[in-house]
């Protein structure tokens, strides 16, 4: 939630050391989250461009991704979860 692009890729950088997959998991769900707040909740585009939009939804596909067995099930399941949960962001 820190508004640089240089703490989002060391994030990325050393999940990716640690799991390829959960930092593929990570970027998916932050890329469903923000079109999801785009898209659907009307977020204004500075608060998807800050990561507020994609924090949670990453979060919640990681969580996918390190809780199931590596499967298109779990994918899809990685994708709904996020899209859930940046509707639920924006309900709040």
């Amino acid at each position: 939630v820190v508004d640089s692009s240089l703490s989002g890729a060391a994030i990325v950088g050393a999940t990716a050391l640690y799991s390829p997959g959960l930092a593929g998991h990570l970027l998916l769900g932050s890329a469903v989250g923000s079109l999801t707040g785009y898209t659907l909740c009307s977020a204004p585009i500075e608060e998807i461009t800050c990561g507020l939009w994609g924090y949670n939804s990453a979060l919640t596909s990681m969580g996918c991704g390190a809780f199931f067995v590596h499967s298109p099930r779990t994918v899809a399941l990685s994708i709904g979860g996020a899209a859930v949960t940046a509707g639920a962001v924006g309900a709040l």
